[in-house]
């Protein structure tokens, strides 16, 4: 289909599938907005009153009444702080429980313009794996939001929302550095090919069998590190009009950089974005603005384009 034919059937599936839904949702949105705002109202009272207390007893004190009030106070702060931390617990369920109910019930039928897809919550590709391309050597964590997976065009495709990180020690604190935040597609080819070939830009590569490949391409070849265990195939795979894709792929989907791998007939594409992607449940949005969904089309209709730009779904030429 292209991407007219495409936008009748998401019209045709918005009216059949997602309006009918919209008035249930809507009363359910309104509810979890209530019970939001209502818990945020007695966090911020709680702990404005532990702090308040905390503050007010152990400064405005006489000395002789010091130590009493002290320790009173610090009770007092402790059980307010134990309160208010189960309270942001509660908030946050709420809030989750929402958006999870919203997509499960409104980016599913959106998904089904291209294909059959479903929408998932458990872990589909396992931090051992990224960790085995080399791509991103200090990750240590591997986080989901978002995680997609059926069939386009035949051929088995998985989406998922990713954050990788790991931590920073210091003499005096630590902290957080994130290696990659974006989307990973995994995407079964039907070419065939035995080759590894591993492409990013900070590559840490310890697998003795992978060898540099230096292209005919100087940009490439200054953009990227590329490591391959068959130098012929890798050349097979990474063809000229391949190679002139990936320069140009920030023109076809909003990314500030790709990595890429090739591994046992499995195409693994790395979109590093600071988006977050298929919000189509807001508390605070009413969920009748049919631009929410609209949106939300054209950014999977940008991800499954990719497949045919760079027509993975083809069993011979890249």
């Amino acid at each position: 289909m292209n991407k007219q034919e495409l936008e009748q059937k998401f019209e045709e599936i918005y009216k059949a599938k997602i309006e009918p839904q919209l008035q249930e949702l809507e009363s359910y949105r309104l509810t979890a907005k209530k019970s939001f705002n209502k818990n945020i109202t007695y966090i911020v009272c709680l702990i404005f009153i532990a702090f308040y207390g905390l503050y007010f007893n152990i400064f405005s004190s006489t000395h002789n009444k010091f130590q009493i009030y002290g320790i009173l106070a610090f009770i007092l702060f402790i059980v307010l702080m134990a309160v208010s931390i189960f309270f942001i617990i509660r908030t946050k369920k709420i809030y989750d429980d929402y958006r999870k109910y919203t997509k499960k019930a409104l980016l599913v039928p959106i998904l089904s313009v291209f294909g059959e897809f479903k929408l998932y919550t458990e872990k589909r590709t396992m931090l051992y794996d990224i960790q085995g391309f080399g791509l991103y050597p200090a990750a240590e964590q591997l986080t989901y939001d978002d995680v997609i997976s059926g069939v386009y065009k035949n051929i088995p495709v998985s989406i998922e929302e990713i954050n990788l990180t790991h931590e920073i020690e210091t003499k005096n604190s630590s902290y957080t550095v994130i290696d990659f935040k974006g989307l990973l597609f995994k995407i079964k080819m039907n070419k065939c090919f035995n080759c590894k070939i591993v492409a990013g830009r900070g590559l840490s590569v310890r697998n003795p069998r992978l060898e540099k490949v230096v292209l005919e391409d100087v940009e490439i070849n200054k953009k990227y590190k590329i490591f391959s265990d068959n130098q012929v195939e890798c050349r097979y795979l990474m063809t000229p009009s391949f190679m002139e894709r990936i320069k140009n792929i920030k023109t076809v989907f909003d990314s500030s950089y790709t990595d890429f791998v090739f591994n046992n007939n499995y195409f693994y594409l790395f979109l590093g974005s600071s988006n977050n992607f298929f919000e189509v449940g807001n508390v605070y949005q009413t969920l009748y603005n049919n631009k929410n969904y609209i949106k939300v089309f054209g950014e999977l209709y940008s991800l499954f384009s990719l497949i045919d730009y760079f027509k993975l779904d083809q069993k011979t030429g890249l």
